[in-house]
């Protein structure tokens, strides 16, 4: 059994404002533009056991994995952890690398080792604490220069004294878009049994395409989040609320479903992919249900608390997920499943109560704010005993 140690009795080195790292590999990238704005720029290469040195005091999110942290970790520090471990040798061209910025940096004479001052990790702070933590793991073990101490990454350089420009770029490296996490499923044919599933319900000839470049008509996260809302108790995973309040979680989930759908997530897996047509259907009609209609209904300029939108008809569309979703999840008492095959009946409702009782909680117990409804357990559990007399899971 090991045991746990950190960097202050390991062999790693602890943060330090004025670094000297051990380098594999330097190149000056700096334009003619930087070097007239004095800034420098460079591609480095070194082991992982330099990220040890660098401060992440900048980074917008600490290392989750950290002591105290209020953040749990996700499948993305997974997938560092086991592209170290089963990938080192191309850990440093398998993951786009890390960013820091510093108030410069200078060459010794052997361009072995390199002097940064001022030097903060702005970018790969996960990468650098879930990295740290192997290496940690296995100093513990008695393997101090272990592969995965010396593993090759990459570090982008920036280098300007002025401290404004630093904190700025700072900021924008770590606002920019980040490939969305459905993307990167996408590419690894997570959806091809949803999408077969879409395609072929009801002569619908529906499409979902996870990547962010090509979007289709049903949006695969919020499909997704849609589908978990009427899952049957015997299978539900969580809080209810989870698919309100978690577009990204919901792709997570459905991403460790995929990965054990010959395993214990069989049941699971097979429910949402073959719901999920049913699903996109009772969206359609709840979200432009005519029963919105005549309950005096208004469109708030608090953009926080309107309910929708009022088309010229004095129909509704565009229902809220905060109001919407729990009249979803209310629905669940009307799916039969068997584990194999999905029945879904709800002929025997009374739509137009289950909208006025949706609205008078709205504005009773919420304020006629629908984000607070979409996050009140009491709201997915007065609807549902209101649509079957049955209470819930919350």
């Amino acid at each position: 059994m090991t045991n746990t140690i950190s960097i202050a009795d390991s062999g790693l080195s602890k943060t330090q404002k004025n670094p000297t790292i051990e380098t594999d590999v330097v190149r000056n990238v700096s334009s003619i533009v930087d070097k007239d704005s004095d800034i420098s720029h460079y591609y480095v290469v070194c082991k992982a056991r330099e990220l040890s040195k660098f401060s992440t005091d900048k980074n917008l999110r600490d290392y989750m994995g950290m002591k105290g942290s209020t953040k749990n970790k996700t499948g993305i520090h997974t997938q560092i952890h086991d592209s170290m471990r089963h990938n080192s040798s191309q850990f440093k061209v398998l993951h786009s690398g890390f960013t820091v910025v510093a108030e410069s940096a200078k060459e010794n004479p052997n361009r072995t080792l390199m002097d940064i001052q001022n030097a903060q990790l702005i970018n790969g702070a996960q990468s650098q604490g879930v990295l740290i933590d192997l290496m940690l793991s296995m100093e513990a073990d008695d393997q101090p220069n272990s592969t995965y101490h010396n593993s090759l990454v990459s570090l982008e350089i920036i280098c300007t004294s002025d401290i404004e420009l630093r904190n700025e770029i700072c900021n924008s490296r770590n606002t920019q878009n980040p490939v969305m996490l459905q993307s990167r499923l996408q590419q690894q044919n997570v959806f091809d049994d949803l999408n077969r599933s879409m395609g072929t319900f009801s002569n619908q000839k529906w499409e979902i395409d996870g990547r962010e470049t090509s979007q289709t008509d049903i949006p695969v996260a919020k499909l997704i989040q849609i589908t978990r809302l009427f899952l049957p108790n015997e299978v539900f995973e969580g809080n209810v609320k989870k698919a309100y309040v978690g577009a990204t979680s919901c792709l997570t989930n459905y991403e460790t479903w995929y990965k054990a759908k010959d395993g214990d997530k069989k049941e699971i897996y097979k429910f949402m992919n073959e719901f999920a047509p049913i699903a996109w259907t009772q969206y359609l009609k709840w979200n432009s249900h005519p029963a919105w209609k005549g309950n005096f209904l208004r469109e708030d300029d608090d953009t926080n608390k309107s309910i929708g939108t009022r088309m010229p008809d004095g129909n509704w569309t565009e229902i809220k997920n905060g109001v919407l979703f729990p009249i979803l999840r209310s629905l669940h008492t009307f799916v039969k499943w068997d584990g194999k095959n999905v029945e879904f009946d709800s002929s025997s409702l009374d739509e137009s109560g289950l909208i006025k009782n949706a609205i008078k909680y709205l504005r009773e117990e919420c304020k006629n704010n629908p984000q607070t409804m979409g996050k009140d357990d009491g709201a997915y559990k007065t609807l549902s005993i209101f649509a079957q007399g049955l209470d819930i899971r919350v």
